[in-house]
């Protein structure tokens, strides 16, 4: 895990490279939001609205990687999130725009989006069932795996509901 030496602390590889990652996407979420309530922040409301979504999207995407590699006990919590992700970036342009060609392609993408939610949701389930089942852990672990996944969920939430309000913001 960590060594100390001397007064300095060492973190291994993996937990710095999950630190720096964690810390990169949402970097990158809290600048999306910032130019969220800043739309003339570039001079441009179009080009500070481009630069917005990119920070946005890659920030929750970058989280949701940062967290399926950290996440061993609970999977498809990233599945979830990808797919929310890909709904909010596909409901946000069919609400956008109203050209047959870009809602016809954002349909497609609404779809693989709710593909992808479902699945991490038929994997939370099916992995806390397995690991209750199995016994590996007491009830009370358990139990706490659930509360954290809850808040993790609780968070994914958020970062769904301001993305919506952004792009109803356009």
């Amino acid at each position: 895990m960590n060594s100390k030496k001397g007064n300095k602390i060492y973190f291994d590889e993996d937990i710095d490279r999950s630190i720096s990652g964690y810390s990169l996407s949402v970097t990158l979420l809290i600048t999306g939001l910032f130019l969220m309530y800043n739309p003339n922040y570039f001079g441009n409301d179009i080009v500070t609205s481009i630069f917005r979504w990119i920070f946005i999207v890659i920030g929750g995407l970058g989280f949701f990687i940062e967290f399926g590699k950290s996440s061993k006990k609970i999977v498809g919590v990233a599945d979830l999130g990808y797919g929310l992700i890909i709904i909010a970036v596909a409901t946000g342009f069919i609400w956008t725009w109203n050209n047959p060609l870009i809602r016809s392609f954002m349909f497609f993408l609404l779809i693989v989006g709710l593909f992808g939610a479902n699945l991490g949701i038929f994997r939370i389930v099916y992995s806390l069932r397995l690991s209750y089942k199995t016994n590996e852990k007491s009830k009370g672990k358990i139990a706490s795996d659930i509360i954290l996944m809850l808040t993790q969920i609780g968070g994914l939430c958020v970062l769904f509901l301001q993305f919506i309000k952004a792009m109803n913001e356009l």
